[in-house]
């Protein structure tokens, strides 16, 4: 039996229980408090009963529950009840009366009881490790023989429930184009508890922190979606492949060994994940290279050929198994090797996505040499840098293709400039006439000058500087700039296109088209417009009131008369509407296709066949419209106004008109219908575009012009399907 240690805690002023000579020996430390007990070196404690002894004996085995404690003194029942209540032995002196060695005795007897329990729980923990660390290196290999991606998640989760014994896992895989860590896998406990598992931004919330930060964090409050109950739970990030939550509801949470059999599950889901997503790249860049239609090789490091497309090698002449395995020395000459050598060397520093161009001859399998050009990137592997992929261009191909871009290029009406994206901004290569003309400049004058420089006027610097920074895809996306000219600062349309990645940066072409002139073309007609709408409306209110005068002064006995005032007073009130009409048809064409929202398609035919109704009290308007939301706003609303109230105009003595609509998966069509004449011939092959607008066919409203031009900007489609019906195909919103 093992040396036991025991802890004697009395104040200073109260005498401890003497020791007696033990065996086995028992080594005793005095303390004057609890607080004063090194834990992790004894295995039992006496303390003497004194002020205060309760609460921090209390303290004590919350914070040690392991380690027994035995309360000694003189006898006293309140002391024993309270002992019993805390959970410790009571030795009162009286009992141990002629035997100094008794009370040692049941001490010994404690703490050798406690030493027992831990080393069997030891045992049984070692004995749990054991299992569990076998287990998990079976789970690694299963991880480690998964090409697919999508199946590691599952079984990751399904380990942490089995293998660890944690029953509430999830893994978040990271999706980086929604930038967003979505749930991939889950044990069943995840299932039935928390059957809707949000999805994160990957800096929001536990998932988001752990992931962002790269260390495993635990539940520490803030996140309110877990099961019922007091949840223990615990973040671990797998790499930039996203996280890995685990939970338990014992009451004792994670033990050590939980934490760090969780980590060896992740380390061996990251590293499945690297594998698989390396596998899954693998099989893209084999597939895309035994189908694409260049001429491209892939050489391993050593510079031998392992992959060649059938145009390459039919253009050289040989069969690809011919190829396969040689050097690539063996078609280059001597410089070519060594120039494609330091290049490869050059682009190790550089960007992953970088490129080296250089220009040489292949020797083809009659010996006869072609003139090519290779763009030369590397080929990255599982530890680095597995090889290199060459691209392969005809030079006498390239030639031709460049003389006729450079025709195109010099012949543009837009000025275009053909710059390189370093940090300092573009810097500029070269330019076209247009643009030496538009911005008073020679090439030889400006090549190699930062372009912002050139024409970016003080205030634009801003503007200039957020457009520097776009994306390739959104240099694409036209923009409105401010630009300096000789004539003084000019408005153009600005689009970007990038087309290839040096050592000194991004190559792309700006494009800038002049729409100063247009732009001052729109703010004279729109000022014409408002002149014009103020000019009308002026002279019909003068028409209106001579006709009203002249009603009053005509004889109501002469309806001939009468008939022609009423006529003249109802063309007057139609050209009054149409400055409002026209007004509507603009906003309608120039409306942004992003401005418009959900729009209740029911709610809008109820809301036009009111107005129709009141527009006339003997029509007859019927809906029979299913709940639907469209692509649209008030401006669609008003589009079907118009449209009832056209049928209501020209339907019948008592008009009957029907909104009907149908739903065919993304599409509504909704349809109006009366029981007028129609709409002549002529009027619906303007408004549908069929013909052109001349003197003689032309609409005689702006009613349909309006609709037409509201369907056509939400994406719609107008059309008449018979004279007296027209229908609107209208996208339907998500939801």
């Amino acid at each position: 039996m093992s040396v036991v240690t025991v802890a004697v805690v009395a104040p200073r002023t109260q005498p401890a229980p003497p020791p007696a000579a033990l065996g086995p020996p028992t080594e005793t430390v005095r303390v004057a408090s609890l607080d004063d007990v090194d834990a992790s070196a004894v295995d039992c404690v006496v303390c003497t009963v004194h002020d205060g002894w309760a609460d921090a004996v209390g303290e004590f085995r919350e914070s040690w529950p392991e380690i027994p404690v035995v309360l000694a003194g003189p006898a006293d029942p309140e002391a024993g009840a309270l002992a019993s209540r805390i959970g410790v032995e009571y030795a009162p002196e009286e009992a141990f009366e002629g035997s100094e060695s008794g009370l040692w005795e049941r001490v010994v007897d404690t703490a050798n009881r406690a030493v027992a329990l831990r080393e069997r729980r030891d045992d049984a923990s070692e004995t749990y490790r054991e299992a569990a660390l076998r287990n998990l290196l079976s789970t690694s290999r299963e991880l480690l023989t998964a090409d697919d991606r999508a199946s590691i998640p599952d079984t990751v989760a399904r380990a942490t429930a089995e293998v660890i014994g944690l029953e509430y896992a999830l893994v978040r895989l990271y999706d980086p184009e929604r930038g967003v860590l979505y749930p991939a896998g889950e044990t069943r406990a995840v299932t039935e508890s928390l059957p809707e598992r949000p999805v994160y931004d990957a800096d929001e919330g536990m998932p988001g922190r752990a992931f962002q930060s790269g260390e495993a964090i635990e539940y520490d409050g803030d996140e309110p979606e877990l099961p019922d109950g007091d949840v223990a739970a615990r973040i671990v990030p797998l790499g930039d492949h996203g996280t890995l939550t685990i939970g338990t509801a014992c009451p004792d949470g994670f033990t050590e060994t939980d934490r760090l059999l969780v980590s060896l599950l992740a380390t061996s889901a990251t590293t499945a994940l690297d594998r698989a997503e390396r596998v899954e790249s693998l099989r893209t860049y084999r597939a895309i290279h035994e189908n694409v239609k260049e001429r491209v090789y892939v050489l391993d490091e050593a510079g031998e050929v392992r992959l060649t497309t059938d145009p390459l090698v039919d253009e050289l002449g040989y069969d690809r198994e011919d190829v396969v395995g040689r050097n690539v020395g063996e078609f280059l000459d001597a410089d070519a090797a060594r120039t494609g050598r330091e290049l490869l060397a050059d682009l190790r520093d550089d960007h992953p996505d970088a490129s080296r161009t250089f220009e040489t001859t292949l020797v083809a399998a009659d010996g006869d040499r072609i003139p090519v050009e290779i763009e030369l990137s590397l080929l990255p592997g599982e530890e680095g840098i597995a090889g290199s992929v060459g691209v392969v261009r005809n030079r006498q191909a390239l030639e031709a293709e460049r003389a006729r871009f450079r025709s195109l290029f010099d012949r543009s009406p837009d000025a275009i400039v053909d710059a390189e994206l370093g940090d300092d901004g573009p810097r500029i290569r070269t330019v076209n006439h247009t643009f030496e003309e538009t911005f008073g400049v020679t090439e030889e004058a400006v090549a190699g000058d930062r372009l912002d420089d050139l024409v970016v006027p003080a205030d634009a610097a801003d503007e200039a500087a957020d457009l520097d920074d776009r994306t390739r895809s959104e240099l694409t996306t036209p923009v409105e700039v401010d630009r300096l000219t000789p004539d003084g600062t000019r408005t153009f349309l600005f689009r970007g296109v990038s087309y290839r990645r040096t050592a000194e940066g991004v190559r792309a072409f700006g494009i800038y088209t002049d729409i100063d002139d247009r732009k001052a073309d729109r703010r004279r007609i729109e000022m014409l417009n408002r002149v014009l709408r103020h000019n009308i409306r002026n002279t019909i209110n003068v028409v209106a009131g001579s006709v009203e005068l002249a009603r009053d002064r005509v004889d109501g006995d002469d309806a001939r008369v009468v008939e022609h005032l009423d006529r003249a007073a109802s063309a007057a009130e139609r050209i009054a509407a149409l400055p409002d009409d026209v007004k509507r048809v603009e906003r309608a064409i120039g409306a942004d296709p992003e401005s418009f929202g959900r729009y209740d398609l029911r709610a809008a035919a109820e809301r036009a066949a009111e107005a129709g109704r009141a527009f006339d009290a003997d029509a007859t308007v019927t809906v029979d419209v299913p709940p639907v939301s469209v692509r649209g706003d008030d401006r669609l609303g008003a589009a079907i106004d118009e449209l009832v109230e056209n049928a209501v105009v020209h339907g019948g003595d008592a008009p009957t008109v029907a909104v009907t609509a149908t739903v065919d998966g993304d599409r509504a069509v909704l349809a109006v219908d009366d029981d007028g004449p129609g709409i002549p011939r002529v009027e619906r092959a303007v408004i549908a575009g069929d013909v052109d607008i001349t003197q003689l066919a032309h609409s005689r409203g702006l009613g349909l012009w309006v609709a037409a031009s509201v369907v056509s900007a939400v994406g719609g489609d107008l059309s008449f399907p018979e004279p007296s019906t027209v229908r609107l195909d209208l996208p339907v919103c998500d939801g």
